[in-house]
């Protein structure tokens, strides 16, 4: 079974250890510790792990600016605690908070809290990766309406059998649609150059 693997980011020691023993007794495996932001960048990027519990008073370079660091990488999630909840209004502003405690709070409202920064982080991610593919197909389908404008005006063919010979081609060739696209409009534009000169 995985275990989701943890980074604890917080400036007081027995802080730390308090935070290390209560994840660890939740089941959580505890892969490195940071004192500052630079030891919490350094570990995070080195150990990869699953979440940062990150303090929000963690000092040098500007704690917040690692924490923001950390999330645009999208290298893992990060739960917040904090003292006040104020400080919690401050970072939703700047970053993604996937979840947050104020202290001082339960190892049943850690366990819930480290979980909901789990899911948000995976829904997160997911929307981006969907994003993606979003933005793929769509210019893929930019590039297969470019060379079947170009093969209706240059060779006077309709939609329907503009679209049909690149489908053929696609087929034929055994790739994908887009691709055979491209070539088609740098046909075409290598035929304009020599027409040109």
């Amino acid at each position: 079974m995985h275990r989701n693997r943890v980074v604890v980011a917080a400036p007081d020691p027995q802080g730390r250890r308090n935070l290390r023993e209560r994840l660890t007794q939740l089941g959580y495996l505890v892969v490195g510790e940071a004192s500052d932001g630079k030891e919490a960048l350094h570990g995070t990027f080195q150990t990869q792990p699953d979440l940062v519990v990150f303090h929000t008073e963690l000092p040098a370079y500007q704690g917040l600016d690692v924490a923001a660091i950390i999330e645009e990488h999208r290298v893992a999630s990060l739960l917040f605690v904090a003292r006040r909840a104020a400080d919690v209004l401050h970072l939703a502003k700047n970053l993604w908070v996937y979840a947050y405690l104020v202290e001082p709070f339960g190892d049943e409202e850690l366990a819930t809290a480290v979980e909901v920064a789990l899911a948000n982080f995976h829904k997160v991610t997911a929307l981006e990766q969907e994003n993606k593919k979003l933005k793929k197909d769509l210019a893929a389908r930019k590039v297969v309406e470019r060379a079947k404008g170009l093969l209706m005006q240059r060779r006077g063919w309709s939609e329907k059998e503009s679209y049909r010979y690149l489908q053929k081609l696609s087929m034929d060739r055994s790739v994908p649609l887009s691709q055979v696209a491209h070539e088609v409009i740098r046909m075409f534009e290598e035929e304009k150059l020599a027409v040109d000169f």
